[in-house]
């Protein structure tokens, strides 16, 4: 067996809860070995911590990690940065003159404490996963750690506050971190040449049943590191929890003994703070670009539930169904269930009791209430009213400058302007002139509800079910997730013609304008590159992770909290211009193909760092679509045949 030549194997990232390494050949002396013996053994950490015990707080809140030191009120990691506003009681003592004044102050103290300050920030922070939480007025000092250094910190953390509250700032956080804790995890798929390969499994399913499910979302493998070379990624289990639980040393160790019983002593355990996502949220792809009405909705596009005005998911494409009597083949829209769904919008109890039917059984095909109920936006009245506001801001700063108004005045009077302000005037009143018909025009859009796109008639709920593709393997599989919907176009909005917009395929570097058809014969290639084009995130490519996920969610049977275990197909993100993400929120519905042009599943949702995406393979879609609709032919819009 080779060994790890590196003791830490990967840097601490902010969500890590829990870690330890494959087996490693100690190069560090006095670094924490954990359980092994001689020089060769495992490395473990816990809350980012070597020691493998999390840090406690001193008296006065103050705490110091590997990589993070400060206090009293440090938020839990990972955690956003936010700006403060200038409502914030110490608004102005920290912005301007009184700022620099501020930061020299703060850089002498660090220097006493031999500590190189990259950066000072003043700013709120939060935990990622409180987004609700009023941020903590925190200074912010980035530095890189240097060795022997542990202790001094924490001094310098306190002292920094001591001078901030001197100068009268109190009810502040003093944090200091090293960059390398900011530096995401990246993920990437496993290859046949790695041992757990072939076994992962049969590994998965014994972790599954020697652990407690409670507070777990999900177990994978994958090579996982903070390089984008693959091979200085070492395989590893990751488990994403529930953020609020912080011991989990017990779960680790018994994944490591299922680990070295199966002989695989160089794959590593991590385990961190995750979440499921099936949101839908706000956005950079695709936008409408031709707001008349009858205008229409391609792939990638905006859209919503017709009840739910700021709220967003994805258009996936176009597919026809065969009027089985006629033989006409009739155009479809292809996305979410939970996409479609009102939440919060409900006129009665019994509507809420109709939604809750649909959500957990399913829309039948042609129901007439769904037809009324379920109405359908695209693009969602939310990126409209969002682009009008813009616009409205730009026209108003444009016809608000002094200079703008001054020679506008000038006009009217017929008074002489001279050529530089004339000419400063023209060119406001040519971006006004560009931008005014634009806004009219989607004024008027918006007012005569061209964006209705039309409702739903047939979607699968947000159910579980076995898979024909997962099955193949792993023929010991649990269900997986099913979460489509099938949306009736109204009479006066076209259909799209699953264009690959020009950016996309500029980004991706393919040949063909449309997607081709839906993919036929086989199971995915390992490690493929898949594509989608989602109205959150945009183009972005990932590599299709042939191993099988277990995601574990929680249902309600006979009154009690029941773990339920699905298996799903996933892709890990390619990184393209520091672009980290696959499938981020608001993408949910989104067609995932390959370099031909093939269609080969939808995206239905991702997780809270956004680098993992999970999809349902086509051919398992579309055989639902079948079973649910009676239909029997099914295609993709403007595909070949």
């Amino acid at each position: 067996m080779a060994l790890v030549a590196n003791p830490l194997v990967f840097p601490i990232t902010s969500g890590e809860i829990s870690y330890v390494s494959g087996q490693v050949q100690l190069q560090s002396p006095g670094f924490q070995t954990g359980h092994g013996t001689g020089s060769e053994t495992r490395s473990r950490r816990s809350n980012r911590s070597s020691s493998d015990e999390a840090p406690v707080r001193s008296w006065d809140g103050f705490l110091e990690e590997d990589l993070r030191a400060g206090g009293p009120d440090l938020p839990d990691l990972p955690c956003e940065k936010l700006p403060i506003p200038d409502t914030h009681s110490q608004y102005e003592r920290l912005t301007g003159s009184a700022r620099v004044r501020l930061c020299e102050d703060i850089l002498k103290i660090c220097r006493q404490y031999d500590l190189d300050i990259l950066e000072v920030d003043f700013c709120g922070r939060r935990c990622t996963f409180m987004p609700t939480k009023i941020p903590n007025l925190t200074v912010l000092l980035l530095t890189r750690r240097k060795p022997h250094s542990a202790g001094e910190w924490i001094k310098a953390a306190r002292a920094v506050r001591g001078l901030l509250h001197q100068k009268g700032i109190e009810n502040i956080n003093v944090e200091i971190i090293d960059r390398a804790l900011l530096r995401p995890l990246q993920l990437s798929p496993c290859t046949p040449k790695d041992d757990i390969y072939s076994k992962w499994s049969v590994v998965r399913d014994e972790i599954i049943h020697a652990i407690r499910l409670k507070d777990i979302r999900y177990i994978s493998c994958c090579r996982a590191g903070c390089s984008e070379n693959i091979d200085d990624c070492p395989v590893t289990v990751l488990l994403g929890v529930n953020p609020k639980i912080q011991e989990w040393k017990v779960t680790r160790e018994r994944v490591v003994t299922i680990l070295d019983k199966h002989a695989l002593t160089g794959v590593g355990v991590l385990i961190r703070k995750d979440s499921i996502t099936r949101s839908v949220e706000s956005y950079e792809g695709p936008a409408m670009e031709n707001f008349l009405e009858g205008a229409p909705a391609n792939m990638g596009f905006s859209l919503a539930p017709g009840r739910m005005q700021a709220s967003r998911g994805t258009l996936g494409g176009w597919v026809e169904l065969q009027n089985p009597r006629s033989g006409q083949w009739i155009p479809f829209a292809l996305t979410c269930t939970h996409c479609v769904l009102p939440v919060g919008r409900h006129k009665s109890v019994e509507e809420e009791k109709v939604l809750h039917t649909w959500e957990k059984q399913g829309v039948p095909f042609g129901d007439s209430t769904a037809g009324k109920m379920l109405t359908v936006d695209s693009p969602s009245r939310d990126e409209i009213t969002t682009l009008l506001d813009a616009w409205k801001g730009q026209i108003q700063s444009l016809e608000d400058d002094p200079l703008y108004k001054r020679v506008q005045a000038a006009h009217e009077k017929e008074d002489f302007v001279i050529p530089r302000d004339q000419a400063q005037w023209e060119s406001n009143r040519r971006v006004l002139d560009i931008l005014k018909p634009k806004r009219d025009g989607v004024k008027l859009f918006f007012q005569k509800q061209g964006y209705l796109l039309g409702s739903v008639m047939a979607a699968s709920g947000l159910v579980e079910r076995p898979l024909a593709s997962v099955l193949r393997m792993d023929p010991k599989a649990s269900p997986s997730t099913l979460d489509w919907a099938l949306v009736r176009v109204r009479e006066n909005r076209h259909p799209g013609e699953n264009t690959i917009p020009p950016d996309a395929k500029q980004k991706f570097q393919v040949v063909f304008d449309k997607l081709t058809g839906f993919k036929h014969g086989g199971d995915i290639k390992a490690n493929s590159v898949l594509m989608k084009v989602g109205h959150a995130s945009g183009a972005t490519a990932g590599f299709y992770n042939k191993l099988l996920t277990a995601m574990i969610a929680t249902r309600i049977v006979d009154g009690k909290e029941t773990p339920m275990v699905t298996h799903e197909h996933s892709i890990y993100p390619s990184v393209t211009k520091g672009k980290r993400s696959v499938i981020e929120h608001g993408d949910s519905g989104s067609f995932v193909f390959d370099h031909s042009g093939a269609v080969v599943g939808m995206a239905w949702g991702g997780n809270a760092y956004e680098d993992t995406g999970y999809f349902t393979e086509i051919s398992d879609l579309i055989e639902d679509i079948k079973n649910q609709t009676g239909i029997r032919e099914i295609r993709l819009l403007g595909g070949s045949y």
